[in-house]
């Protein structure tokens, strides 16, 4: 047997045996236990954990796999009911939210590392994209320097920066997602969230599409990010968040006449739509509305809507807005949830890795590893490589 650490000889100690928790319940194992024979290393190592995969000392990989699983979708208590009733898991909700997030972090770190590069879209790179934020609510400790919109100023959520990438042609590919509580900063070089958009658009392939179409609210932190990621990129402003603020201009001049609004908003909207974007922003004008004008005139350059369907781009964020409610707000938003920054980043990790189905992948990656670091002895059973 030879040491892992100093590459010196290594002699038989001892069997080691544990309770392991797997997909069929407990189990027990059994280890061999090796120790260094130099004097300056002194190293005791357990080859066979090497090969059985073992993340922890109590836990195989296929029993994280599956609590990680349920715990991306539901709620921590939740989760260990479900693998009460489903399989013969026995853990219990603080268990499940341990290893939840124990997995979370490694996916984190991984993500961070660039390590994660099957992307869903190699072979067909994604030629459009879309970024909004959202919010999920937070402990005190983790709001405790920042403003709430509030009337009493005190902040109770985090802004998850949520971003979607995905291909025009083919709307049976879902779109890959990834989401961080991380600064957008003005600067280039400076904002976390610019190194991951960075990230994605590789991964996905965005960055080297020969069409670039990215899609926003015109949120100015999306505008200036986008800007700088990815400047090639044709930015289009969502045609139905437009045709919101108009129906908000109509309701405010209109008062009470609900009808003579809506029949206003839908003429307006037509306009809108035909790409007589000037005859909206004089009409709002004319309602005295100038909250209203100010964001269609600071937009108008992305709302030239008949040009970007004859070239069979999409007007709509409908994809971004769902995994703001479907990706984050059904896992995050739950009655009586409450987050901490560690907790959040952690399961926000896990959660997109499995809307975007990479887990089976990484799983095989780490066994992958596993097997090159266990390889079979004919005089000790098993080595280290």
């Amino acid at each position: 047997m030879t040491c892992q650490v100093c590459g010196e000889g290594a002699k038989y100690e001892r069997v080691s045996a544990n309770q392991v928790l797997s997909r069929l319940g407990q189990l027990r194992v059994e280890h061999a236990v090796y120790q260094c024979q130099a004097e300056v290393c002194k190293v005791r190592t357990k080859p066979r954990r090497a090969e059985l995969s073992l993340p922890t000392a109590s836990l195989t990989q296929g029993a994280e796999h599956a609590i990680g699983m349920v715990a991306a979708n539901v709620s921590f208590t939740q989760a260990a009911h479900l693998l009460h009733d489903l399989t013969a898991i026995p853990v219990n909700a603080k268990r499940v939210e341990r290893v939840a997030k124990c997995l979370g972090a490694k996916l984190h770190a991984d993500e961070q590392r660039q390590v994660m590069r099957a992307a869903p879209f190699v072979e067909a790179p994604s030629d459009c994209g879309a970024i909004d934020g959202t919010g999920i609510p937070m402990r005190p400790e983790a709001t405790a320097d920042r403003v709430g919109k509030g009337a009493d100023g005190v902040a109770k959520t985090r802004e998850v920066k949520v971003v979607a990438f995905w291909r025009t042609d083919d709307d049976q590919v879902k779109p890959h997602y990834d989401a961080a509580i991380e600064s957008a900063a003005t600067s280039a070089g400076e904002s976390p969230f610019d190194q991951r958009l960075a990230r994605q658009g590789e991964r996905t392939g965005f960055t080297t599409a020969s069409q670039q179409t990215m899609l926003s609210d015109g949120a100015v932190w999306i505008e200036q990010l986008v800007s700088r990621q990815f400047p090639k990129a044709c930015k289009i402003l969502d045609f139905y968040h437009v045709s919101s603020h108009i129906y908000q201009a109509c309701e405010a001049h209109y008062g009470s006449d609900v009808k003579r609004a809506q029949a206003k908003h839908q003429e307006l909207k037509g306009k809108l739509r035909a790409g007589n974007s000037q005859a909206v922003i004089n009409a709002l004008r004319q309602f005295g509305a100038p909250d209203e004008v100010a964001y269609l005139m600071k937009n108008q350059a992305r709302m030239d809507y008949p040009r970007y369907r004859e070239r069979g781009l999409p007007i709509s964020s409908a994809r971004i807005e769902n995994a703001c409610k479907n990706v984050i707000g059904t896992r995050f938003k739950q009655g009586g949830m409450r987050w901490s920054l560690a907790g959040a980043t952690k399961m926000l990790a896990l959660r997109c890795r499995y809307m975007n189905h990479e887990l089976d992948a990484w799983y095989e990656r780490q066994r992958d590893a596993h097997r090159v670091q266990a390889t079979p002895s004919k005089t000790n059973g098993y080595a280290w490589a």
